[in-house]
């Protein structure tokens, strides 16, 4: 298999594990500061 352009190079790294957990808690799930707390109060990450 030949390809016609050469191989991506990924400058920027992967996001750590739970980096955006609070980001989407809030925008996507609709959740308020004092239960993102509470879940991470809670150990969930």
């Amino acid at each position: 298999m030949r390809l016609s352009e050469p191989p991506l190079k990924h400058e920027v790294p992967p996001p750590a594990l739970g980096q955006h957990t609070d980001e989407i808690l809030c925008s996507v799930l609709k959740k308020g500061d004092a239960e993102i707390a509470k879940l991470s109060d809670g150990g969930v990450d």
